[in-house]
């Protein structure tokens, strides 16, 4: 059966039997906030409680929620399940027809000409050129958070402490101050007491199970952003995200 894919900006792409239309979009993991108005998902090693992308370099990315439009009247602008984006969404395949999507396991790309490598490197095109900074691999993997997770982008680390790193070094400035659960894993813990001071960061600790009025109590003129873990790593403290969500937007706070 033939379909295509409607992208919110209009544009369409046709695949057959069942192909997954492919995109252009990108990744993020279990952390989610908005950016300049977009949704950010950051996505890591199951054990990390926040988790982003090491190395990805960033391209501009298109927010990808497919719909089929058959022939059939009764099943026009079904949504896809999300088994469905999990599975059918992947690298073209190539000249060999492959089932599953190959290893990239290759340090560069190759050029078509000088010209092409100048504009790559320029960023006036998009492409490949070192997998440290993009691979199609990785880059699959980014689609498939981001439309699992219903983002716009993401970024994948090579660690869950890179990820949870990046996700507050990347906002966070001299004079600005987070407001943390004091559950958290010992190399989080480090950041906040030892490597953020260092940069004039500063950070206050509440109880994982504490009251909504507390986790206000004690945001400041300076709050920048709300750090929490769970189910906390050891302790397993589970923390109430849709209430921090919510005082996250009241005060607007990212929320990590």
């Amino acid at each position: 059966m033939k379909h295509r894919a409607v992208h919110p900006d209009g544009a369409e792409e046709v695949g057959r039997n069942g192909d997954q239309p492919r995109t252009h979009a990108m990744l993020y993991p279990a952390d989610s906030r908005s950016v300049g108005g977009r949704k950010i998902t950051c996505v890591g090693p199951a054990s990390a409680s926040v988790t982003l992308g090491f190395g990805y370099r960033h391209r501009p990315a298109r927010s990808f929620a497919p719909t089929i439009v058959s022939e059939h009247p009764d099943r026009t602008h079904r949504t896809l399940h999300p088994e469905t984006l999990a599975i059918r969404t992947q690298t073209a395949r190539g000249a060999e027809r492959e089932h599953s999507t190959p290893l990239f396991l290759t340090s560069s790309f190759v050029f078509d000409d000088a010209e092409q490598a100048r504009a790559l490197f320029a960023e006036e095109e998009q492409g490949n050129i070192y997998s440290r900074y993009s691979n199609p691999n990785t880059d699959e993997f980014v689609r498939k958070m981001a439309l699992l997770e219903g983002a716009d982008d993401g970024i994948a680390f090579s660690s869950g402490m890179a990820a949870v790193f990046g996700s507050m070094a990347a906002y966070l400035k001299s004079g600005d101050h987070v407001v943390a659960s004091r559950a958290l894993f010992g190399s989080t813990h480090q950041l906040f007491t030892k490597l953020f001071p260092r940069w004039g960061i500063t950070s206050s600790y509440v109880d994982a199970d504490a009251t909504p009025d507390a986790w206000a109590a004690a945001v400041t003129s300076s709050t920048k952003l709300l750090f929490v873990e769970t189910p906390s790593n050891p302790g397993l403290a589970l923390i109430d995200l849709a209430m921090l969500g919510k005082l996250a937007a009241e005060r607007g706070l990212l929320f990590v």
